[in-house]
C-alpha cells in the first residue's frame, strides 16, 4: 500500500458490510480492489437470520459507516456507539426501527434504505403469480401429478384483463407492480396512507383509495396485493374477520409484511370461501416451520422470502460501490450530508440523529 493510500485508510470511516451468501460476498470483495484507501470490514454470513459472532466482527465502537443486512444489523446496533450512517441493502426498515423502540433508544445515525433494487423484480412476481393463478397452472400441476386431463372452463380461460387488482401500499415497489399490471390490462386499485395530490396520480392508477377505505377496496378486488410494511397503523387490519367483506373471492399475494394478517385469519378466510388464493413470501417466523398448516393447506403457495430476490451485479452492491467511493478519503468526525446525494437513487427516506 502507497504512503498516499495509508493516508486515505487512516481518514476513511471505518464501514462495516455484512453481506449474506457467497456471491454477494465475492463480488464485493473484488470491487474492493478496485477502490484505493476503502477502510472497510467486510464479514460473510450464511444469512441474514445468523447470529452475531463477536471474534469475528471485531470492536464495533468505531464503525461508522454500516451497509448490509438490518435484520443482521439489528442484533448490533447498540454497540455501534460512533455509527453516522446505516444503509440497507433491503427496502424494509421495521426490523432496526422495532429493535430501537425495544431498547429505548433515539436514532444517533443516518438511516438509509433501497427499494428501487427490489421494484422490477417483485413486480414480475406478483404479475407471475396473478397469471399462474388465474390461469390455472397450479391447478394444473396438481392434475398433472394425478394423471388428469381436464380441459373445463376454469382452466381456459383467457386473461385476467377485467379483474381488479388492489395494491395496498403505493410506494416505489407496489407503484411498479401498479404499472406492470395496467401494461397486462387490468383495472388498478391502490391504497396509500395519505391522500396523493392530483399533480402526483399516475395513469396507470385508475382508483385511489386510503387505508379507512379498506373494506371497500376488498369488496371490489378479484386480487389483493399486499406490499404494506409493519406499523402500528397495518398491524392486523386483515386479520381476524376482514377478509370476510371479499364478494369476488380474491386471491391474497402477500409480498408485504407478514404481520398485516395472521395464519389462522389466512386458514378462515379460504376454508370459508372469502378469498380463493394465498400466495405467500413472507411469514412471522422464517423459515417457516415445517409443521405450519399453511405447507399442505390447498389454495396456499408458499414461497421463501424470495420475490425480491436480485442478482449480484444488480443495484444493490452499485450502492455498495458507490458508498465505498463516497466515504473514501472523507474525516472520519462526521459523515457529510453531500454523500447522501450520491446515492440519490437508492434514498427512500433519510432519518437524522
Amino acid at each position: 500500500m502507497s504512503a498516499s493510500q495509508n493516508s486515505d485508510t487512516m481518514t476513511s470511516p471505518l464501514i462495516l458490510a455484512v453481506l449474506p451468501g457467497d456471491s454477494h460476498y465475492s463480488y464485493v470483495s473484488q470491487q474492493l480492489e478496485k477502490i484505493p484507501g476503502a477502510n472497510v470490514r467486510l464479514l460473510r454470513i450464511k444469512s441474514m437470520y445468523d447470529d452475531p459472532n463477536d471474534e469475528a466482527l471485531g470492536d464495533l465502537s468505531q464503525v461508522e459507516v454500516y451497509f448490509g443486512s438490518m435484520t443482521f444489523f439489528s442484533k448490533i446496533v447498540h454497540r455501534c456507539v460512533n455509527l453516522r450512517w446505516a444503509q440497507s441493502v433491503a427496502a424494509g426498515s421495521d426490523a432496526i426501527w422495532k429493535t430501537l423502540k425495544n431498547k429505548q433508544l433515539k436514532p444517533w445515525f443516518t438511516y438509509t434504505r433501497n427499494a428501487i433494487s427490489f421494484s422490477q423484480p417483485m413486480a414480475e412476481y406478483v404479475i407471475g403469480q396473478i397469471i399462474a393463478v388465474h390461469r390455472g397452472f397450479y391447478i394444473m400441476r396438481d392434475q398433472q401429478t394425478q394423471a388428469v386431463w381436464n380441459k373445463s372452463y376454469p382452466l381456459m380461460c383467457s386473461k385476467a384483463i377485467d379483474d381488479v387488482v388492489c395494491i395496498l401500499g403505493l410506494g416505489v415497489i407496489g407503484t411498479e407492480v401498479a404499472r406492470l399490471c395496467k401494461v397486462f390490462g387490468m383495472e388498478v386499485w391502490g391504497v396509500t396512507r395519505t391522500p396523493v395530490p392530483q399533480d402526483q396520480k399516475k395513469t396507470f392508477v385508475d382508483q385511489y383509495r386510503l387505508m379507512k377505505d379498506i373494506d371497500e377496496v376488498l369488496e371490489n378486488s378479484d386480487f389483493i396485493v399486499s406490499l404494506l410494511p409493519s406499523t402500528d397503523e397495518t398491524r392486523g387490519i386483515l386479520s381476524d374477520r376482514r377478509f370476510s367483506v371479499c364478494r369476488k373471492k380474491p386471491a391474497f399475494i402477500n409480498v408485504g409484511r407478514s404481520d398485516v394478517t395472521d395464519e389462522d385469519s389466512i386458514l378462515e378466510a379460504l376454508r370459508k370461501g372469502w378469498i380463493s388464493w394465498a400466495v405467500l413470501d413472507v411469514f412471522d417466523e422464517e423459515p417457516l416451520p415445517a409443521s405450519s398448516p399453511l405447507w399442505h393447506e390447498p389454495r396456499v403457495v408458499v414461497t421463501p422470502h424470495i420475490s425480491g430476490a436480485i442478482s449480484k451485479g444488480d443495484h444493490s452492491v452499485k450502492v455498495y460501490n458507490k458508498l465505498c467511493l463516497s466515504t473514501t478519503g472523507l474525516s472520519g468526525v462526521v459523515i457529510k450530508r453531500e454523500i447522501i446525494v450520491t446515492l440519490r437513487e437508492s434514498v427512500m427516506f433519510v432519518t437524522n440523529a
